[in-house]
Protein backbone atom coordinates (compact mmCIF):
# COMPACT_ATOMS: atom_id res chain seq x y z
CA UNK A 1 0.00 0.00 0.00
CA UNK A 2 0.86 3.64 -0.07
CA UNK A 3 2.96 5.19 2.66
CA UNK A 4 1.52 7.67 5.07
CA UNK A 5 2.69 11.25 4.43
CA UNK A 6 5.97 11.95 6.19
CA UNK A 7 6.88 8.26 6.49
CA UNK A 8 10.26 7.23 5.13
CA UNK A 9 11.01 3.68 4.08
CA UNK A 10 14.51 2.50 3.31
CA UNK A 11 15.12 -0.79 1.60
CA UNK A 12 17.25 -3.14 3.70
CA UNK A 13 20.00 -3.20 1.08
CA UNK A 14 20.18 0.60 1.23
CA UNK A 15 20.43 0.80 5.02
CA UNK A 16 23.75 1.64 6.61
CA UNK A 17 25.36 -0.82 9.01
CA UNK A 18 25.55 0.12 12.70
CA UNK A 19 27.87 3.08 13.35
CA UNK A 20 30.60 1.06 15.16
CA UNK A 21 30.80 -1.20 12.10
CA UNK A 22 31.18 1.82 9.81
CA UNK A 23 33.97 3.23 11.95
CA UNK A 24 35.78 -0.12 12.14
CA UNK A 25 35.49 -0.66 8.41
CA UNK A 26 36.85 2.79 7.61
CA UNK A 27 39.69 2.39 10.13
CA UNK A 28 40.66 -1.00 8.74
CA UNK A 29 40.54 0.24 5.15
CA UNK A 30 42.74 3.22 5.98
CA UNK A 31 45.33 1.06 7.72
CA UNK A 32 45.49 -1.43 4.85
CA UNK A 33 46.21 1.29 2.25
CA UNK A 34 49.66 0.48 0.95
CA UNK A 35 49.86 3.95 -0.63
CA UNK A 36 50.01 5.43 2.90
CA UNK A 37 53.51 5.15 4.42
CA UNK A 38 53.80 2.49 7.11
CA UNK A 39 55.05 5.04 9.66
CA UNK A 40 51.92 7.15 9.10
CA UNK A 41 49.75 4.08 9.57
CA UNK A 42 51.70 3.19 12.72
CA UNK A 43 50.98 6.65 14.11
CA UNK A 44 47.27 6.26 13.29
CA UNK A 45 47.33 2.89 15.06
CA UNK A 46 49.04 4.36 18.12
CA UNK A 47 46.50 7.19 18.44
CA UNK A 48 43.39 5.07 17.81
CA UNK A 49 41.17 4.22 20.77
CA UNK A 50 41.97 0.84 22.26
CA UNK A 51 38.44 -0.41 21.69
CA UNK A 52 38.84 0.25 17.96
CA UNK A 53 42.24 -1.48 17.87
CA UNK A 54 40.81 -4.48 19.75
CA UNK A 55 38.00 -4.76 17.26
CA UNK A 56 40.22 -4.42 14.17
CA UNK A 57 43.24 -6.50 15.22
CA UNK A 58 41.85 -9.97 14.38
CA UNK A 59 41.10 -8.84 10.81
CA UNK A 60 44.07 -6.60 10.01
CA UNK A 61 46.79 -7.53 12.50
CA UNK A 62 48.57 -10.01 10.20
CA UNK A 63 48.50 -7.50 7.33
CA UNK A 64 49.97 -4.74 9.51
CA UNK A 65 52.71 -7.07 10.78
CA UNK A 66 53.59 -8.04 7.20
CA UNK A 67 53.67 -4.41 6.02
CA UNK A 68 55.91 -3.33 8.92
CA UNK A 69 58.27 -6.26 8.37
CA UNK A 70 58.46 -5.53 4.64
CA UNK A 71 59.95 -2.08 5.30
CA UNK A 72 62.30 -3.24 8.05
CA UNK A 73 60.29 -2.06 11.06
CA UNK A 74 59.78 -4.10 14.21
CA UNK A 75 56.08 -4.99 13.90
CA UNK A 76 55.66 -5.30 17.67
CA UNK A 77 56.71 -1.66 18.03
CA UNK A 78 55.01 -0.29 14.90
CA UNK A 79 51.70 -2.09 15.46
CA UNK A 80 51.60 -3.52 18.99
CA UNK A 81 48.75 -5.95 19.49
CA UNK A 82 46.13 -4.43 21.76
CA UNK A 83 45.67 -5.89 25.21
CA UNK A 84 42.60 -8.03 25.60
CA UNK A 85 40.08 -6.31 27.89
CA UNK A 86 40.58 -8.98 30.60
CA UNK A 87 44.40 -8.60 30.43
CA UNK A 88 44.08 -4.83 30.75
CA UNK A 89 41.88 -4.99 33.85
CA UNK A 90 44.28 -7.48 35.48
CA UNK A 91 47.25 -5.20 34.73
CA UNK A 92 45.43 -2.16 36.11
CA UNK A 93 44.47 -4.06 39.27
CA UNK A 94 48.04 -5.22 39.92
CA UNK A 95 49.52 -1.76 39.27
CA UNK A 96 46.89 0.00 41.39
CA UNK A 97 48.49 -1.30 44.57
CA UNK A 98 51.90 0.00 43.46
CA UNK A 99 50.88 3.64 43.04
CA UNK A 100 52.38 6.13 45.46
CA UNK A 101 50.65 9.26 46.56
CA UNK A 102 52.91 12.24 45.93
CA UNK A 103 53.00 15.42 47.91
Amino acid sequence: GASAPGTVHIAKEGALPPFPDLVSGSFESALKQESTPVLVRARIWAWAPETLRNRAWPRIGPTLVAHASAVGLDPTRAFPAPQAPDEKSAAETSSAGNEQVGS
